[in-house]
C-alpha cells in the first residue's frame, strides 16, 4: 500500500483585469497491490535478505478537488472526482554491499476502464538495519507516477499529469 497526497493552492491572485481569486488543488493517490514472489528471497545469518523478484497487480485509487474562490465577488466554485484503475506491474530488488539495497518497481493501468492509462517507475537505494528487532529498510530513491483521465459530461475533472521527484521510504517487516 502506498499514499500519496498532495496540495498546491494560490491566495489572492490578482488578474491583468484586476480581478483577485484564490485557488487550491487537491490530489491523492492511493496503490492498493498484492504481489507474488517468483524468486524466493533467501535470508543470510544477519537476516539480511537476497535478491527478489514480484510482479503484483491491484489498484491505484484517484481523489482530486478543485476549489476556486473570487475574493472581491459572491463567486465560488469546486469539482471533485474518485476513480480507480486496475494495475500490473513489478519489483527487482539486491543487496549490494554489507547493508546496501536497490530496488526497481515499474506498472502500468488504466487501460480506459477509468483512465486512459496511468503508469508509475521507482527507484531506491536503501539501507537495512534491525529496529526493535525486527528487519527494516530505510529508502531514498525517485520517483514518476502519470496519469491521463477524463471524466464524463456530469464531471468536469479532467487530469493529464506526470509527477516526479524525490521519494523516502522506511520499511518494517515483521
Amino acid at each position: 500500500t502506498d499514499i500519496t497526497w498532495i496540495r498546491l493552492g494560490f491566495d489572492k491572485v490578482t488578474t491583468p483585469s484586476g480581478a483577485r481569486f484564490s485557488t487550491t488543488m487537491s490530489l491523492m493517490i492511493s496503490d492498493a497491490c498484492i504481489a507474488y514472489n517468483l524468486l524466493e528471497p533467501s535470508v543470510d545469518s544477519r537476516g539480511r535478505r537476497g535478491p527478489t523478484l514480484a510482479p503484483y497487480t491491484g489498484a491505484r485509487i484517484f481523489w482530486a478537488n478543485t476549489q476556486v474562490d473570487a475574493t472581491d465577488y459572491p463567486v465560488s466554485d469546486s469539482a471533485s472526482s474518485v476513480w480507480a484503475d486496475p494495475i500490473f506491474g513489478g519489483m527487482w530488488e539486491t543487496p549490494f554491499g554489507e547493508n546496501g539495497r536497490f530496488s526497481l518497481a515499474g506498472d502500468a493501468g488504466g487501460f480506459t476502464l477509468s483512465s486512459q492509462l496511468t503508469w508509475q517507475v521507482t527507484a531506491l537505494f536503501g539501507f537495512d538495519f534491525r529496529f526493535l528487532e525486527h528487519p527494516c529498510t530505510l529508502s531514498i530513491g525517485m520517483r514518476a507516477i502519470a496519469d491521463d483521465y477524463a471524466a464524463d459530461s456530469t464531471n468536469r475533472v479532467t487530469t493529464d499529469l506526470i509527477l516526479w521527484g524525490p521519494i523516502f521510504a522506511w520499511d518494517i517487516r515483521f
